[in-house]
């Protein structure tokens, strides 16, 4: 009988220790997460839960940047034949936290692409999470192979396709590689995602960047490039999910002098 209790007591000790272990919030609880923060979209930020979904045969995944294994991206493959809509919807099924900041002479979203063509059609698309009759779609091209940096200016709807209506709320954005005809299984990368850039002809004109850098004036062409091996992209503020920064990460194995210009190859508008 003794034995019998002794065992029972046991066992009950060792419930109770898992059961307070369950309970227990793990390491990882400690951790901001935040569904979203809208604009921009950067897939490196840890404090961010991104959302992406796949539709009309699209597999989408975050991966190492092709070329740069420090940077994350998210990967997009219009697999063999994939519709000729497919796409990849980046905000979570509620929306951006945020909406899309369209205005008169702000109309404007650039996206750094990595495409496997020159000549291939891609469509963005912002609407209403809520109500998705309430969109705009527009279209810019790809003009080589590898990274480059695509404006869409919802100003030039796509043609079919409703004008922008800067009275509504859009904070849902989709993203249409190769659109109008079906996947063969290329690979498309997409890396920072932001609000503003001078795609002309009715987008806002930007003026060259001066002290004060702020990244936040959407009249203003930012300007930074990395070397030695940095890798720096537009990122929401840490602390602020509201403020506009950028962020630089020194690769592992960057060289001592690895750094970023923060002006343009002709120099400030205005000298220091």
């Amino acid at each position: 009988m003794k034995h019998l209790k002794l065992c029972l007591t046991l066992a009950f000790l060792l419930w109770g220790s898992f059961a307070a272990l369950a309970l227990t919030p793990s390491d990882s609880s400690t951790t901001t997460q935040i569904t979203s923060v809208g604009l921009p979209i950067t897939w490196d930020d840890t404090t961010v839960i991104y959302a992406f979904t796949d539709f009309g045969g699209n597999v989408s995944t975050l991966v190492a940047d092709p070329t740069n294994p420090g940077n994350t991206t998210l990967r997009t493959t219009k697999t063999a034949g994939a519709q000729t809509w497919a796409g990849t919807t980046v905000s979570p099924a509620g929306g951006f936290a945020t909406a899309i900041p369209f205005a008169a002479g702000a109309s404007t979203i650039s996206a750094k692409i990595y495409a496997p063509a020159a000549g291939l059609v891609v469509r963005l698309k912002a609407e209403n999470a809520a109500t998705p009759t309430i969109s705009v779609e527009t279209e810019a091209t790809t003009t080589s192979m590898g990274w480059q940096t695509l404006v869409f200016n919802f100003a030039n709807q796509a043609t079919g396709t409703a004008a922008i209506n800067y009275a509504n709320t859009y904070n849902m954005l989709s993203v249409f590689y190769k659109f109008g005809s079906a996947g063969a299984g290329e690979i498309f990368y997409a890396d920072s995602i932001y609000f503003g850039g001078n795609a002309g002809g009715g987008g806002p004109v930007l003026t060259t960047v001066s002290l004060p850098i702020t990244w936040d004036d959407t009249t203003v062409n930012y300007s930074f490039v990395d070397f030695g091996g940095n890798v720096s992209a537009y990122a929401a503020d840490p602390t602020d999910p509201t403020n506009t920064t950028l962020r630089s990460t020194k690769s592992a194995g960057a060289q001592t002098w690895a750094g970023t210009t923060i002006s343009p190859a002709g120099g400030f508008a205005t000298a220091i």
